[in-house]
């Protein structure tokens, strides 16, 4: 269940946060988490804690658990709602209850004459809050069921519509909470919620005029603390912070609060697409509402990082930034030391003394080898980082195929008045078992949507990838692997053209001397024709592989972009599938008219990523590329060639490179010096045929007394 905190008097930080545990509807044994996937069309996922916890501290000034609906408990008054659709609300209960939200079991009078006789099935929104007293009823907002064009019931989900824009509030009776002036105190609520799909505003606002007027700058963004991501099933624990209006205060008689679900078209337009922005679809939950005494020693874990805490997109040099890119599914060759990381506040009145992360890291064969960190303190409303630095668990020296799973957890000298909330999110990678090993692709998932319709032509899709040191001295990239999108939404369609390509250095940086932009094959020389049985939707996911003409040698410091391009046509014609809640900016898209964008260029796709990836094989297994004497040298391509051709090579030692040409008698026709070339450097050299005449040529990369030789054909 997801628990919510608002903090009354005292002004301590306290931030929402969210972690996972299993959707079963039992308790788990302490410390025990787990992530639930869910691969759609509609990139769902699950974060869910269980918890019997109740309020916050020993006094207790309000509660209310919705046994009566909008009446209230006791003698706290009613519950009312506003906004335009502020009809969504009900009262409701568990499923398989008298009255419980199901698709197929009718809604509870007088919720009738809004809702018909059955709430509607729509991308498993048939759910329940896990809440202590939802037996006796909780609240919910169905924005589903607004959305419906239609009374839906079982699993018929068509004709529905998601495009509706809503407004609705869910407004506390007036609180009379004198008795907290001074005295630090929390509201806490639990809460189930999902929301969809592009300007998430969900919001807790307060008021001390017993609703005349709303306090502007306190307002607790729900959706950002609870993971900044869409799409998501939040429920759990999480506090909210009044901050210093509360603190301030002088009298709290007339305290009032309310849920705000909101979509006043306040966010300007997708700067990719233009389009207009949305918060459509899904639903809130809300239960076991308490007001009561501040904790004094409470610690909270928020995100947790197996690899990229240190860097965020434009705080360090781009490459760095991709290097730490963490990965859901890999090969084995590029397993990297992890570095378990959490972040933990201090949401106590105290300080937490003895603050260690602990790491249990869980191999394919469930075998678990445990990682803790040095103990330190935090003071009252800090925020900390505890970490255990690159490590390498001894399941990961030889690791086998399967999922490796990193659960966090965090404990202090005190005792923790919530500790349900020392869980963090666990992190998962995989080491893939494909057939064919070599793919990689970008953290969390591998799940299927759309990306971006509007922009099916005259324009590139692109994924981001960096090596490590080890792949440079034995890889080559040799297939771009993608997957096209036969979705409804954004249909691909049959017999159109695309062309394949690979780019190395940082689209996002200037070009110059420490980023060099290299392109390596001709604008239509990978073309590739969509066709019948390729495309990919829902849970079906079709991964297509084209091998590229030369393969291409592995700069660790490089940025390497497997690029989609879509030529100009008159309509949407092909659609790369995307997944999402990637590192930000490990796509990007280049716009050609970028009419809603302004002038053409790169733009990031942000947290969603192009499926698009690479498959890399060892040096000594393509027979395009020569490695003798610690030189690598590929096939030059075109092949033939009749005007310009391209050259990889990269040395392993640092040295003076000499490029000669020779005829089929063994003359020397050409010579260049293309000057000192550092070690493990990837370079690509362009050759034009000049004077040469039509005919087979050898030519060869010459340095510190050896040479690597090649055979070429000029047409």
């Amino acid at each position: 269940m997801k628990k919510t905190y608002l903090l009354i008097g005292a002004g301590i930080l306290i931030a929402a946060q969210s972690y996972a545990q299993p959707s079963k509807a039992t308790l788990l044994e302490p410390g025990l988490s787990q992530e639930i996937l869910t691969i759609g069309e509609n990139n769902a996922q699950t974060k869910i804690i269980k918890s019997g916890a109740k309020g916050g501290g020993s006094q207790l000034y309000f509660s209310e658990d919705f046994s009566n609906g909008f009446a209230g408990q006791g003698a706290n008054g009613a519950w009312t709602t506003d906004g335009a659709n502020g009809n969504l609300w009900f009262q409701s209960f568990p499923i398989g209850a008298p009255n419980g939200y199901s698709a197929t079991t009718p809604v509870a009078v007088p919720q009738q004459a809004a809702y018909g006789l059955f709430l509607p099935n729509y991308f498993g929104t048939q759910t329940t809050i896990a809440s202590v007293t939802a037996a006796n009823g909780f609240m919910m907002m169905d924005a589903d069921r607004f959305n419906s064009t239609r009374i839906a019931t079982g699993g018929d989900s068509a004709p529905l519509t998601t495009s509706n824009s809503i407004t609705t509030m869910l407004v506390s009776p007036v609180i009379d909470l004198s008795a907290v002036v001074g005295t630090p105190a929390i509201l806490t609520f639990a809460q189930r919620w999902r929301m969809c799909c592009n300007d998430y505003k969900l919001i807790v606002e307060v008021s001390l005029d017993g609703g005349g007027s709303w306090i502007t700058g306190t307002e607790l963004d729900i959706y950002t603390e609870n993971a900044g991501q869409g799409n998501l099933i939040i429920e759990g624990l999480s506090i909210l912070d009044l901050g210093t209006i509360s603190t301030n205060a002088t009298d709290l008689s007339t305290f009032r609060f309310r849920i705000l679900w909101d979509d006043l078209g306040l966010e300007a337009p997708n700067p990719i697409t233009g389009a207009a922005n949305n918060t459509s679809h899904y639903y809130f939950m809300i239960d076991d509402v308490e007001i009561s005494s501040a904790p004094q020693n409470e610690l909270v874990v928020g995100s947790t990082y197996i690899n990229d805490y240190f860097f965020t997109s434009g705080d360090a040099p781009d490459v760095e930034y991709v290097k730490a890119f963490e990965y859901w599914d890999q090969p084995a060759y590029l397993k990297r030391p992890f570095n378990f990381i959490a972040e933990v506040t201090n949401n106590g009145s105290t300080v937490q003394t003895g603050v260690v992360l602990t790491v249990e890291f869980e191999d394919p064969s469930l075998a678990i080898e445990t990682f803790t960190s040095e103990p330190i303190s935090i003071a009252p409303g800090e925020t900390a980082y505890p970490s255990v630095d690159d490590v390498t668990p001894a399941a990961w020296v030889s690791p086998a195929n399967g999922v490796y799973t990193s659960r966090f957890s965090v404990s202090q000298d005190q005792d923790d008045q919530f500790p349900d909330n020392n869980i963090g999110l666990q992190r998962t990678t995989r080491i893939n078992s494909e057939a064919t090993p070599g793919a990689i692709f970008q953290n969390d998932r591998n799940a299927f949507t759309t990306l971006y319709p509007t922009l099916g032509q005259d324009v590139i899709f692109a994924n981001r990838f960096a090596y490590n040191e080890t792949d440079a001295t034995a890889l080559a990239i040799t297939h771009i692997e993608y997957v096209l999108s036969g979705s409804p939404n954004g249909p691909t369609q049959i017999g159109e053209p695309f062309y394949l390509n690979i780019r190395s250095g940082s689209i996002f940086e200037a070009e110059g001397p420490q980023n060099v932009m290299t392109r390596y094959f001709g604008d239509d020389e990978c073309e590739v024709i969509t066709e019948a049985g390729t495309l990919s939707s829902g849970a079906t996911i079709n991964w297509l592989s084209y091998e590229f003409p030369s393969a291409v040698l592995i700069d660790p410091n490089t940025i390497y972009q497997g690029e989609i391009q879509v030529p100009a046509s008159g309509g949407n014609i092909v659609i790369p599938a995307a997944s999402n809640l990637q590192e930000d900016g490990c796509s990007g898209l280049y716009d050609f008219a970028a009419p809603s964008a302004g002038p053409q260029g790169w733009f990031s796709l942000g947290t969603n990523a192009a499926m698009i990836r690479f498959r890399t094989n060892s040096i000594s297994s393509v027979n395009n590329i020569s490695y003798e004497s610690g030189i690598k040298v590929t096939q030059n391509w075109p092949n033939p060639f009749n005007n310009e051709t391209n050259i990889q090579y990269q040395l392993d030692q640092t040295g003076n490179v000499t490029f000669e040409v020779y005829d089929v008698a063994g003359k020397l026709v050409y010579i260049e010096n293309l000057g000192l070339r550092s070690a493990m450097s990837v370079n690509v050299f362009s050759f034009q045929k000049r004077t040469l005449e039509a005919g087979i040529y050898t030519y060869s990369i010459v340095t510190n007394g050896e040479r690597v030789t090649r055979k070429m054909i000029v047409e």
